[in-house]
């Protein structure tokens, strides 16, 4: 069985707009806007928490009405990867801590 993933160019860069807002908010919101914030580590967060979060309300049967991909910035996509990176901070300070 194999599995194409086919985008475009368009689509990766509202993904990545997406990761980047969603990033920024959460380290934000955790941080204060300390040294940890720059504009790479804000969209790599924001990726990873895209992920975690749409994993995290798949699992919890939760639908919102957003979807990554469709070529639109949509709210619901912002929240579900900013949730995602909120909870990724919040390991990270947990696991920091120990």
């Amino acid at each position: 069985m194999t599995i194409q993933l086919t985008f475009e160019l368009v689509d990766l860069v509202i993904f990545l707009i997406i990761a980047f807002i969603a990033g920024t908010a959460a380290s934000a919101l955790l941080f204060r806007y300390s040294y940890r914030n720059n504009a790479l580590v804000s969209t790599v967060l924001g990726v990873i928490g895209a992920f975690v979060g749409q994993y995290i309300f798949d699992a919890l049967d939760m639908e919102l009405s957003g979807r990554f991909f469709q070529r639109a910035i949509s709210i619901a996509d912002i929240f579900v990867a900013f949730i995602g990176a909120v909870i990724i901070l919040l390991l990270a300070a947990l696991v920091r801590r120990l």
